[in-house]
This record gives C-alpha cells, sequence and structure tokens, in this order.
C-alpha cells in the first residue's frame, strides 16, 4: 500500500491569491519563524522562545527563572548558563 502524501492546505496571500503549503511539522527544538527558534528549558523542560537567538546569548527560562545559554542556534539548544564570579580587579 503506498504512502499518500500529508494533506495541503490553501495559504492566502496579502495579494489574495491562495498558496497551497505543505503542513508545518511539530517539532519542541524547532525554528519558528526566521530569527527566532523555540526549544526546551534544560532545567524544568518547559518551553523556551527566543526571538532573535545568538550563540553565547544569556535567556531565562519563564517557568522556572533559571538562566540559560544559546549553545547552538541550529539546531536549537539550551544549556544552564555558566556562574561568573566578581573579577575584584585582579
Amino acid at each position: 500500500m503506498p504512502l499518500s502524501p500529508p494533506a495541503l492546505s490553501p495559504v492566502y496571500t496579502l495579494s489574495g491569491v491562495a498558496e497551497v503549503r505543505p503542513p508545518q511539522p511539530t517539532n519542541p527544538h524547532a525554528y519558528t519563524g526566521r530569527n527566532s527558534m523555540e526549544t526546551e528549558c534544560p532545567e524544568c523542560a518547559g518551553k523556551v522562545s527566543i526571538a532573535s537567538p545568538e550563540k553565547g546569548e544569556i535567556v531565562e527560562c519563564p517557568e522556572c527563572g533559571v538562566e540559560l545559554e544559546v549553545v547552538s542556534v541550529s539546531p536549537p539548544a539550551l544549556a544552564l548558563a555558566p556562574e561568573e564570579e566578581e573579577d575584584w580587579g585582579e
């Protein structure tokens, strides 16, 4: 039995012309837009969305409040942010 292709749904553009696009896969570690990403917090597994991610950026988990570092943009990955100690001019 051959596999059937995924259902296509119409998307209307600003000009009113319908385009047919395949449904987007649901992936917890997927890009949510051209300059945004969505992934899971490694501490609480909560959903973390970042508008314009850059490697090394520090973000806060909206669910548990822990600070996270963007360690990879493609594929999206977060890790607990390193604790920085104060530099007393040494």
